[in-house]
């Protein structure tokens, strides 16, 4: 089963067997999933699967789990501390444990623990100001570090191991620094490098000898550079 994100709602594509004709290509059938069939919003920002087979997406008003048939939806409860901490969903990330990241825009991250149904707000009152943060997306390497990339608030490395929290931020005083505070999209390569594209200042290379950054920028005198500074997917 291939699972396609969309701007609204969401698709469901089944593809039975392994090669298709031309002829079989109108045999396709597409089921659209919408608020009437008890999405909670229409607009998915983000989606992953489960080890169990739920698919869960993440919305502008809510986190749903879906078996295929029904939604499950979880939102934000001023009564309940183990509830999600905001309705706005904008990354989900599934790790090797019984756990699922959320990153919410404009209530920071979440871990959502799949056995128990629930939520832990994390770095809640660290002084990082992550608690309440609106955060663009969500990355796991190679060893296990998380990496969270925010609006405004930089990229933070978080030691799940050792809990440790790094932040690292724009500093106009430090060449090797990031060089934009608004993360849009990170990736690790083969070969365990973290690449990080920003808003506005282009492709950044983690240099884990420095703990610092290497620019990529758009130069127009140079067809070799990148041909814009606006990084929004690796």
């Amino acid at each position: 089963m291939l699972h396609v994100r969309t701007g609204i709602g969401l698709v469901a594509v089944f593809l039975f067997g392994c090669t298709l004709s031309n002829a079989q290509y109108s045999d396709l059938k597409f089921r659209h999933i919408t608020p009437s069939e008890g999405l909670s919003q229409g607009t998915v920002t983000s989606y992953c699967q489960d080890s169990n087979g739920f698919i869960w997406a993440g919305t502008r008003d809510g986190l749903n789990r879906f078996d295929g048939y029904t939604f499950s939806v979880f939102k934000y409860d001023s009564k309940d501390s183990f509830s999600l901490s905001n309705n706005h969903i904008m990354a989900l990330l599934k790790t090797g444990e019984d756990k699922l990241w959320v990153a919410t825009w404009g209530g920071g991250l979440n871990l959502f623990d799949l056995k128990k149904n629930k939520f832990i707000r994390l770095f809640n009152g660290h002084n990082s100001g992550l608690s309440k943060s609106f955060i663009y997306c969500l990355a796991e390497d190679s060893k296990g570090i998380l990496w969270i990339g925010t609006d405004g608030q930089g990229l933070y490395s978080y030691d799940k191991n050792r809990n440790i929290l790094n932040h690292y931020n724009n500093n106009p005083l430090k060449k090797e620094s990031l060089a934009d505070n608004t993360i849009r999209t990170i990736f690790e390569d083969h070969s365990g490098k973290i690449w990080i594209g920003t808003q506005n200042a282009g492709l950044e290379l983690y240099d884990s000898q420095t703990d610092g950054f290497i620019h990529f920028r758009h130069n127009n005198n140079d067809n070799k550079t990148p041909s814009g500074n606006t990084i929004r997917t690796i």
